[in-house]
């Protein structure tokens, strides 16, 4: 199973800043300073290990200037990263460039 992220808004009112929460799950023990590395701006607020699998969990929370900031982010880790929508559904955010790459193929054939 590979490395799973959920980012969701803090449901603070009436700030100029937004701040998320991310969960990161299925976190083999060799990748964990990779993420640890890769979340540094990020205040962890929690962590556990799934037994079954022997995997990490992490918990982190940032303040974002608005949503767009947040999305910009998403789009630039490693793993692929889903926000949870109004609708309380999990959507995939874009990597950067992945519809440039789709254009591109379309055009050569």
């Amino acid at each position: 199973m590979a490395i799973t992220a959920v980012i969701w808004p803090e449901e603070i009112a009436e700030e100029e800043t937004s701040t998320y929460k991310i969960q990161i799950s299925n976190i083999p023990k060799k990748s964990k300073n990779k993420i640890l590395k890769e979340m540094r701006e990020w205040q962890q607020t929690g962590d556990g290990h799934n037994f079954k699998n022997d995997k990490l969990i992490f918990l982190f929370r940032k303040e974002f200037k608005d949503q767009k900031a947040m999305l910009e982010w998403a789009s630039s880790v490693s793993y692929p990263v889903c926000r949870v929508n109004r609708s309380g559904v999990e959507v995939e955010i874009k990597k950067k460039g992945t519809n440039v790459r789709k254009r591109a193929s379309r055009k050569r054939a």
